[in-house]
């Protein structure tokens, strides 16, 4: 019998070997290593079935025949990706949900140089897509503070990560010369470190198994060798037209233009006189029986059922029968309609539309909701704030108006839930879970509460979660029958500050307008005084907080001198979180880094870090808690060569710049609290008591006096130093750099100190989130 099971094992993995990636196109600068596609090997463990809907998935077969597969051995299977069907232009892909891996074992030791393909949709959470699967041998590439990055012994910043959307992201690990393209087009180029794949890769997570990655995977390819651009640019293409890559943001899972199951207008309703009886559902479809029948209400002296009305859509649309449900004054409950439950509950994706206008905020009304309280899917209004939000378990808002009909789209998906208005995104939540649906309540919250105080036209319902193109579709229908505007009035954020005006229309004045703006205050800066633009990724010195930043062992003893660099205040005041920053748990003082003379430690005391030709450093923190008279935070930094200490103290709401015998400079009042933000300070060249501060960026300090001499020895201290200064945070990266360098503003995306058209236009869609690019003249 066991004889049996070996042979049986021989023949399969025979079997598995003869698979040849025959579809990819020729290349000539590299030779094909590893390829995985979701189309092709997935299984839910070796020698098992082939992986169908919904499965976990224990092994992808290497369609290169090199034999270089992935396996996940968890009996448990929480640890395994999940196999979904039909999903990126009718091709399959792998869910990965942070907590799930594959393991790549490798039959060769794979060095650099070697190109990755990837074409993969992140939800927009930092994790990693892959790494090594030890410590000894590493080439990553994540998602960090919403950027893109490389990494093979040295951090390789790229651009934002673009959530929420299919990209093929093409990773030439090349040492010095390392490259990352997105969708064929090269971002950048530098250096990723020398480190090698070695004998496999993770997917999923990092190696120690932290920092699990929330995206989709479709395709997987390795090449030995840098490939070149013209051979980067032939598996593009081919990538590109196999899934359909436009580069827009989209569903991660798409069912095209979906089913329609249910549809509610004017022309089909069940009165007796006024009174709505039934809303009849014009769709016969036997799994979504919905009619919608008038649950009658105490109103006083008013009908206790909702109003059949007519209202004029004007030109074009005319006269049109609209429901009316009333709210009564000092009440939350009031007129609503409701189905019975449906044959058989629906777990899978639904988009609904609702043509719809609120007339008073209410109290949290509902447009529509489920018909109990574990099978909610519904779209509310928070009077308070004058928001709508979807219904899911977790839940955020966008400003609304009333007083204005509206295109209410929701699409409801466990991967991804997203309401739009007018076509515009108001509300999403990646990975939130949704509840199954088993009937529908129109105008108040299933319990018959929270009753909305306005108009109903048209309510659409269909299967699957509608693709983009699908659902503007729609909503183009919707809003060409009512003679609907898209609302964009100042109290909705679609509008962006770039649209100076107020429009919805940004064209090319605005741009210019708004590039001008930017690059006067940039001008603003003694340029003469610094050594240009850098981004802090390619500062000499850097201390990432993967390990701790007085660890000599795990590679942060800068110079090679066997010391190590920082002395700590106390070990017990920090921890290592597992998303890799160095985490102050002590709001005493004392909670510092320290690096002077007068321990002799590695780094400060270089002679290429002087007052003389400038310095600059950078620092990411968080503020967590802020007791102190003088914040939370505070640096202060002078090379061996200083005669004078920049002092810079931060809190929970504010940045401010020490003065010697004098008031402290405020520098910036805005919140510190709410998630990482970096901060740069440079010493001018050849001005040695004269610097510059930044914040995100942003030129928050122009050419301060450095007017602090200690008596005490020339230092780096950083953290919570003196008794005004006391609460907890945390920190990201910390980097040095000799000169003075200019933070990268914002639209700066190449990150080479030059804004270009490309750039401002990326700034200004940034901005536009998801306004149509159509209303770009």
């Amino acid at each position: 019998m066991k004889l049996f099971q070996i042979l049986t094992m021989f023949f399969f993995s025979l079997t598995l070997a003869v698979a040849v990636s025959a579809d990819l196109p020729a290349v000539n600068s590299g030779d094909i290593f590893t390829h995985v596609s979701a189309d092709s090997g997935v299984y839910i463990q070796q020698g098992g079935s082939q992986a169908s809907d919904g499965d976990l998935v224990g092994y992808w077969q290497d369609q290169s025949g090199n034999g270089n597969n992935a396996n996940n051995f968890d009996s448990t299977g929480e640890s395994k990706p999940t196999f979904l069907d039909n999903a990126v232009n009718g091709k399959p892909v792998l869910r990965f949900f942070g907590a799930n891996y594959l393991d790549f074992g490798f039959n060769q030791y794979l060095t650099q140089p070697n190109t990755v393909f990837l074409v993969a949709y992140n939800l927009g959470e930092n994790g990693y897509y892959i790494d090594g699967i030890t410590s000894d041998d590493r080439q990553a590439f994540m998602v960090a503070d919403g950027l893109n990055v490389m990494w093979s012994g040295s951090y390789f910043w790229q651009d934002h990560s673009k959530p929420r959307t299919w990209i093929n992201h093409t990773l030439v690990y090349n040492d010095t010369s390392s490259q990352y393209y997105t969708d064929g087009v090269l971002q950048a180029a530098g250096s990723a470190g020398a480190s090698n794949f070695g004998w496999g890769l993770r997917l999923g997570s990092r190696y120690s198994g932290s920092l699990y990655g929330w995206f989709y995977v479709a395709e997987m390819i390795i090449y030995e060798g840098s490939l070149t651009e013209s051979d980067i640019t032939l598996v593009n293409d081919y990538l590109s037209q196999k899934y359909n890559i436009t580069g827009e943001e989209s569903q991660p899972v798409n069912t095209g233009a979906g089913t329609l199951v249910a549809q509610f207008d004017g022309t089909d309703i069940t009165a007796d006189g006024t009174n709505v009886l039934v809303w009849n559902d014009q769709v016969d479809d036997v799994d979504y029986p919905l009619d919608l029948a008038a649950v009658e209400v105490d109103m006083g002296d008013a009908s206790g059922y909702p109003q059949l009305e007519q209202y004029d859509f004007g030109e074009g649309s005319g006269l049109k029968n609209v429901i009316r449900f009333n709210l009564p004054e000092g009440s939350s409950s009031g007129t609503h309609l409701q189905s019975s439950a449906i044959p058989s509950t629906q777990a899978g994706p639904t988009t609904f539309f609702v043509v719809a206008r609120r007339d008073t905020h209410g109290f949290s009304s509902y447009l529509f909701d489920g018909i109990s309280d574990n099978a909610r899917r519904g779209v509310s209004a928070n009077g308070l704030t004058d928001t709508h939000r979807l219904q899911v378990p977790e839940f955020d808002s966008v400003g609304v108006d009333v007083g204005v009909w509206q295109v209410f789209s929701a699409v409801f998906n466990e991967e991804f839930s997203q309401l739009f208005i007018d076509g515009f995104t108001a509300d999403e939540y990646g990975f939130s879970g949704v509840d199954a649906f088993e009937g529908l309540t129109v105008g108040s919250r299933y319990s018959g509460s929270n009753t909305m105080d306005g108009w109903i036209a048209e309510l659409l319902v269909y299967e699957g979660a509608l693709d983009a193109d699908s659902r503007k579709a729609v909503e183009a229908s919707l809003m060409q029958k009512y003679n609907i505007t898209p609302f964009c009035g100042a109290s909705y954020t679609q509008y962006s500050p770039m649209d100076f005006d107020k429009n919805c229309i940004v064209n090319f004045m605005d741009y210019a307008k708004f590039g001008q703006s930017w690059l006067d205050d940039f001008a603003s800066i003694g340029i003469s005084s610094l050594s240009g633009i850098k981004p802090s990724a390619d500062f000499a010195h850097g201390w990432e907080m993967d390990y701790y930043p007085w660890d000599v062992a795990n590679g942060v003893d800068e110079d090679n001198d066997g010391q190590i660099d920082w002395v700590r205040s106390s070990s017990n005041h920090f921890e290592l979180s597992t998303e890799g920053t160095l985490v102050n748990i002590s709001d005493v003082s004392g909670s510092l880094l320290a690096n002077d003379d007068n321990w002799d430690q590695a780094f400060w005391p270089q002679p290429d870090i002087n007052a003389a030709t400038g310095f600059t450093t950078e620092f990411s923190i968080k503020i967590t808690s802020d007791t102190g008279s003088n914040g939370a935070f505070k640096i202060q930094v002078s090379p061996y060569d200083s005669v004078n200490t920049d002092v810079v103290f931060i809190g929970a709401s504010h940045v401010t710049y020490y003065v010697d015998g004098g008031d402290n400079i405020v520098l910036d009042t805005s919140d510190n609290t709410d998630g990482f933000h970096s901060f740069r300070i440079a010493r001018h060249v050849d001005e040695p008591t004269k610097s510059s501060v930044w914040k995100d960026g942003v030129l928050i300090g122009d050419s301060l006096d450095v007017t602090w001499t200690p008596s005490g020895p020339h230092r780096y201290y950083i953290g919570d130093i003196d008794s005004s200064v006391n609460g907890t945070y945390e920190m990201d990266y910390l980097r040095i750099d000799p000169g003075a360098w200019a933070a990268p503003a914002p639209m700066d995306f190449d990150e080479d100190g030059i804004v270009g058209s490309k750039d401002l236009k990326s700034f200004a869609l940034d901005w536009l989130n998801d306004t149509d690019p159509a209303n770009i003249e």
